[in-house]
C-alpha cells in the first residue's frame, strides 16, 4: 500500500498483520459475499528451475475482475513490484481457491495459509500474467493486466463487476475488500466518504479508513456491492492518518477505455 506524509509517498513491503474494522459487522454478508468473489490477491510465484511447479509464494496486491477472458485492475505500483531488483525470479499471477466446496470452509480464502513465502496450498488454482503486457498509467495509478488464460478454463469460483461512473457524495457509505500479506482471508472494512481532491487524480477520494500492505488496489464499492465506485492506491499516516485514498470510478474507466 502507498503512503502519504507530508507529500512524501512510501511504498511499503513489509507485511503486517491485518484487523477488520468493528464497522464490518454492519455490512449484509450476503453483499459482502458476493462482491468478495470478483477481488483476487496478486502473488508472486517462485517455481522450481527444473519442472516449473510452485514452491512458494507471497502477497503483493489486490485486484478486481471485470471480464471473464480475464482482464483485472489493480494499482500500478503493485504492477511495478514486478520490475527488476528482487523481483525478477517472481512469476506474477492471480489466485483462485478449489471450487471444491469442501475447501471453502469459513470464507473464499480459508484454504490460504497466512504469512510470507509459504508454501503453496494444492487447493488454490494460478492464473498467471504477464506484467510487462499490463497497461500501466502512472499518471493515477491504475493498471489493466490480463490473465494468460480465460478464468473460465478453470472450475474456480469468481465474479466480475462494473465500474460505476456516478461519484458517491460526501458521507455516502462504503465498503473496500482487499488482501494483506499475511493475511488469509479477504478482508472487508465498512467506511464512509470523506471527501475528494479535484487536483490529485491518485487521491481523488478519501474514505475515512486506513488500509494496510497489500491493500493497494482494493475496489472501493457502493453500500449495495453492485458496483466500485473507486480504487484504494494509499493510505494516509502523520497528518492524515485514519484515511485511506484513492482513484474514482470515472478514472477506472478512462483508463480501461484506453486498453479497448
Amino acid at each position: 500500500m502507498c503512503s502519504r506524509q507530508t507529500g512524501v509517498l512510501v511504498f511499503f513491503l513489509a507485511a503486517i498483520t491485518t484487523t477488520s474494522s468493528s464497522d464490518q459487522s454492519r455490512i449484509d454478508a450476503s453483499i459482502v459475499g458476493e462482491a468478495t468473489r470478483s477481488v483476487v490477491p496478486i502473488v508472486c510465484l517462485v517455481r522450481n528451475r527444473e519442472n516449473g511447479h510452485v514452491v512458494r509464494y507471497r502477497y503483493v496486491g489486490t485486484a478486481f475482475l471485470v471480464d471473464t477472458a480475464g482482464t483485472f485492475v489493480t494499482a500500478a505500483h503493485v504492477v511495478s513490484n514486478f520490475d527488476g531488483g528482487q523481483r525478477t525470479d517472481c512469476h506474477a499471477a492471480i489466485a483462485f481457491p478449489s471450487s471444491d466446496r469442501n475447501m471453502l470452509r469459513n470464507g473464499q480464502w480459508s484454504t490460504l495459509p497466512a504469512g510470507e513465502w509459504e508454501l503453496p496450498p494444492k487447493t488454490v488454482k494460478w492464473f498467471p500474467f504477464d506484467p510487462t503486457n499490463c497497461y500501466e498509467d502512472y499518471g493515477t495509478d491504475v493498471a489493466v493486466c490480463k490473465t494468460r488464460q480465460a478464468l473460465t478454463a478453470e472450475a474456480v469460483p469468481h465474479k466480475t463487476t462494473t465500474v460505476s461512473t456516478v461519484r458517491p457524495v460526501t458521507g455516502t457509505r462504503v465498503f473496500f475488500v482487499g488482501f494483506g500479506q499475511q493475511a488469509m482471508n479477504a478482508t472487508t472494512i465498512a467506511a464512509t466518504i470523506a471527501g475528494f481532491s479535484e487536483t490529485d487524480r491518485k487521491r481523488a477520494i478519501v474514505i475515512d479508513k486506513s488500509a494496510w500492505p497489500g491493500a493497494s488496489g482494493s475496489p472501493i464499492f457502493a453500500s449495495d456491492g453492485k458496483q466500485i465506485v473507486g480504487m484504494l492506491t494509499e493510505t494516509g499516516i502523520g497528518d492524515t492518518s485514519g484515511r485511506s485514498f484513492g482513484v474514482t470510478g470515472e478514472t477506472i474507466l478512462a483508463v480501461l477505455a484506453k486498453v479497448k
